[in-house]
């Protein structure tokens, strides 16, 4: 790189290893910074990548989550993938907290069901991921019934479960 403001900075997530590549910088003021980010929030490991891209593909379809959620940061924090994207945004939930809660545990049934993820560690991740649509953390309360034509989606989207 020449130019009397030459910058490189590179944005890697945890777990990509850097390349040992040789970078060459000339010119006043050149400036290289490189940051290996910590882990970011995310569900566990637990479904392919495969699944969590057809729920992801379902959501986006349904307005549930916004069209301009990157497919890759929804991938790694729903546990779909350990690959952390350098950059890593909220997912912006469109619907009510109620439908998330309720997809979340349709997502996580086996690990629910099994102990090995208890409720209240969804709970607690979901503000560190979801916003809603006016750009505020979640915060998922109780549940509470809730019969809309979306549950009803939600439930047939995930019935049977292999077709996930």
């Amino acid at each position: 790189m020449t130019g009397s403001n030459a910058r490189y900075v590179e944005k890697r997530g945890v777990g990509i290893v850097a390349d040992d590549r040789e970078i060459t910088m000339e010119g006043d003021n050149a400036q290289y910074e490189e940051h290996a980010g910590a882990a970011a929030p995310h569900l566990p490991l637990y479904r392919t990548r495969e699944q969590g891209t057809n729920l992801y593909e379902f959501l986006v379809r349904g307005g549930y989550i916004d069209g301009k959620t990157d497919r890759e940061c929804w991938l790694y924090q729903m546990g779909c993938t350990a690959e952390q994207p350098s950059e890593l945004n909220p997912i912006r939930w469109l619907h009510t907290k109620e439908q998330l809660r309720y997809m979340l545990s349709l997502f996580y049934d086996g690990m629910l069901k099994d102990g090995s993820l208890k409720l209240a560690d969804l709970t607690r991740q979901v503000p560190k991921m979801f916003i809603d649509k006016n750009g505020n953390a979640i915060e998922l309360s109780k549940p509470r019934k809730e019969e809309s034509g979306e549950m009803d989606d939600l439930t047939t989207f995930f019935r049977p479960i292999s077709d996930l």
